[in-house]
């Protein structure tokens, strides 16, 4: 849990600019793009809210469950 908050904390603002950069310019295609590609570009900026939201929120929690150290069965 603390290796998952550790790196969240240290990533998030290089995500945030990172996110908000390709946003800008997908915002500027759809602006100056004919509807077909303006279609796309709306697709792209679904899939960057949602990617953001997943690798921000849910994997450190999902890394945190897979590393959990396993248990050794004790013979009976």
């Amino acid at each position: 849990k603390d290796m998952a908050n550790t790196i969240t904390k240290q990533t998030l603002w290089k995500k945030i600019l990172v996110y908000v950069a390709v946003f800008l310019a997908t915002l500027l295609l759809i602006a100056i793009a004919p509807i077909e590609v303006k279609m796309v570009s709306l697709e792209i900026v679904f899939a960057l809210i949602v990617t953001f939201y997943t690798s921000t929120f849910l994997l450190p929690s999902f890394w945190n469950l897979v590393d959990k150290p396993k248990k050794k069965k004790q013979k009976v």
